[in-house]
């Protein structure tokens, strides 16, 4: 059964100082340059390299509506891993790594939760642009959203194109890109990934926005009151 986070409101500003990992996760640097960037209103961004596996919060990234942090659905079936051996064959280089693999028996699937604080409500629309970088590609990657008061229901899940391709690393490794959406927007998510047997997640980014902003909301509720105006004086 998924955990259902209770309402974040303290603030809280993440700066941490990332350890060098096998590959470089933040591909794009954030969200694609047609829909916001890190540090306008309402956005958040979290950067995960697994470099502590006591550690679930972000090694660096900015959220100051709470502490991000992720779980794992199976536990037991997950071990994390500081070296990663040859992946191809004739390849007899091993690389260093800080990640977290599902050793689940074949044909099953591990979970991984991401738990994101958010801007609370109103607000339309939650917009989400998540990399992952790992050994094999996810099965299934959804945005829940959640709050104090509804749990987690009366939201719309979609998606949205990054217009990004997948990247290729070393050794077989990719980038992966997903571009997903929450209606309303949430007072908090829960981006659930979901990976076949034997993978290993190396880093996670996520970026995030509410829209429309509070300055965009104000500005409409401005316009509208000058046609209500304007209507009554004729």
């Amino acid at each position: 059964m998924r955990r259902i986070l209770p309402t974040l409101t303290a603030v809280v500003l993440l700066a941490f100082a990332a350890s060098p990992a096998a590959f470089a996760a933040d591909v794009w640097g954030g969200p694609p340059n047609d829909t916001w960037n890190r540090g306008d209103p309402g956005s958040t961004w979290q950067h995960w390299d697994f470099c502590d596996p006591v550690v679930h919060t972000p090694c660096e990234g900015q959220n100051e509506y709470g502490t991000p942090g992720f779980e794992f659905e199976e536990p037991g079936a997950w071990q994390w891993v500081a070296e990663l051996p040859p992946l191809d064959p004739g390849d007899t280089q091993s690389y260093p790594i800080d990640g977290w693999q599902f050793n689940g028996p074949a044909g099953s699937t591990g979970t991984l939760i991401l738990h994101i604080p958010n801007r609370p409500r109103p607000n339309e629309e939650k917009l989400i642009f998540l990399q992952i970088t790992s050994s094999k590609g996810p099965s299934g990657v959804t945005a829940l959203g959640f709050d104090s008061a509804a749990g987690g229901t009366g939201y719309t899940s979609g998606t949205w194109p990054t217009g990004k391709p997948q990247i290729q690393h070393p050794n077989g490794w990719y980038t992966y890109n997903y571009g997903l959406s929450i209606r309303p927007n949430p007072e908090f998510e829960d981006i659930v990934i979901d990976v076949p047997a034997g993978t290993i997640i190396d880093q996670i980014v996520v970026d995030t926005i509410c829209t429309p902003e509070p300055a965009t909301l104000s500005f409409l509720a401005i316009g509208g009151l000058a046609v209500l105006r304007k209507r009554r004086k004729q």
